[in-house]
């Protein structure tokens, strides 16, 4: 039994998913080696975190506001775009030479996911009364995915997958010819409308609960980006076998065969059997 990352203590033997002990790699032993080390310790807090979501799973799951999506949108529209500019042109300068727009197309399915660092805008929000309307409130730190950030999720989503044409959006990220600003004003008002005549909605607000904004854990927030990760690399809602996620996880972070490393039950490794 262990505790990891805030994890309540479980016994991963008993439940089948561990199948022998995380060994250290002796002192001296090769780069490479300690690089499967890590890989392992992250296997093993993936595992420690999926059984203690199972065994956590609430009935009162939290669900998107329909009635605000009108009223966040012009704003979340800003925030989204300025989010996609900013990173495609990090991204452009980190590395010009293989920045093409698969990268820019990468950016744009990760801006709307609360569990990437890309999408973790929506969780410094906190969506708030303003007379008659709603505008989004920038808070400090991160706060927990609940009603009101899966409501800014909703409206990312609904943006980018049906009010605009993705094709414009990523060709005009990837030339990289306009500011942030020129690009809020083609995407936010010419091309979805959303901005247009102030971006306030007809209906006004009546009656509406004000959900109470609460900050998250950091390590919390870095689990989810680790199990975001792993379903990337198909390996999510599904079990596979200690040396499957370890070899998926090594050719997803470029570090060749898994079996190279001396694991997987090479009696010549590090951690394996014989």
């Amino acid at each position: 039994r262990f505790r990891l990352l805030g994890v309540p203590a479980l016994d991963l033997e008993r439940h089948g998913r561990l199948d022998r002990t995380l060994a250290a790699p002796p002192p001296g032993a090769p780069r490479a080696a300690r690089a499967m080390r890590s890989l392992e310790l992250l296997f093993a807090a993936a595992v420690g975190l999926a059984l203690a979501r199972a065994a956590d799973t609430k009935k009162d799951d939290p669900a998107v506001l329909e009635a605000d999506l009108p009223h966040v949108a012009c704003e979340v529209c800003n925030i989204v775009v300025a989010q996609l500019h900013n990173e495609t042109s990090a991204s452009r300068e980190a590395d010009r030479l293989h920045f093409d727009e698969l990268v820019v197309m990468e950016i744009m399915d990760q801006v709307c996911d609360n569990r990437r660092k890309r999408g973790h805008w929506m969780l410094r929000y906190d969506v708030v009364q303003d007379g008659s309307y709603l505008k989004l409130e920038e808070m400090e730190g991160f706060g927990k995915c609940q009603h009101e950030c899966l409501t800014l999720k909703r409206s990312c989503e609904l943006l980018l997958e049906e009010e605009v044409d993705r094709d414009d959006v990523s060709g005009a990220l990837w030339k990289g010819t306009r500011s942030a600003a020129e690009l809020q004003e083609l995407v936010c008002s010419d091309w979805s409308g959303r901005c247009v005549g102030g971006g306030r909605p007809k209906k006004k607000v009546k009656g509406r609960y004000d959900y109470k904004w609460e900050e998250e854990e950091e390590r919390k927030l870095e689990m989810d980006e680790l199990m975001a990760s792993m379903e990337e690399m198909g390996m999510g809602g599904s079990l596979y076998s200690r040396d499957d996620m370890m070899r998926r996880m090594a050719e997803e972070y470029g570090m060749g065969d898994y079996g190279d490393y001396g694991y997987g039950g090479d009696p010549r490794g590090y951690g394996g059997g014989g």
